[in-house]
């Protein structure tokens, strides 16, 4: 087990964010995947595997509030086309700093130019960045 010391980069540390959409899946369909882990956001991909965008839950309710019914609508009708995303190799601080900034709460982590490697939200970081005075695993 690495100790908070060891863990200084995104790609140390595990996501707890594995969920994954299609850009075909239907909105509703992945709006109760969402709802049912307790997840507030997950990356999209198209049918050759490709980082698309990101499906969040602010994105749905802006479709919901415009009176969209979500059964009509695919995944890529909702996402945030685009979305940003860090290398794996990014500092734990500057992945903080940024996410901070931008006012993101999940941020996707690239495992070079196109592989998406694991999603993380800021439960993960303060998960992480408080373990060994937790005591619990990183």
């Amino acid at each position: 087990m690495k100790t908070q010391v060891e863990l200084r980069t995104l790609g140390d540390i595990v996501g707890t964010n594995t969920l994954r959409f299609s850009e075909s899946t239907n909105a509703m369909v992945a709006t109760l995947d969402l709802l049912g882990t307790h997840t507030s956001g997950a990356p999209v991909f198209n049918e050759q595997g490709d980082y698309m965008g990101y499906l969040s839950e602010g994105s749905i309710l802006d479709e919901l509030i415009e009176g969209k019914d979500l059964d009509k609508l695919m995944v890529k009708d909702v996402m945030s086309a685009g979305h940003l995303s860090l290398d794996k190799s990014t500092s734990l601080e500057d992945a903080v700093r940024f996410m901070r900034e931008k006012h993101l709460h999940h941020i996707p982590v690239m495992d070079g130019a196109h592989d998406i490697d694991k999603t993380v939200n800021l439960h993960d970081l303060v998960r992480v960045l408080t373990a060994t005075d937790l005591g619990i695993e990183g």
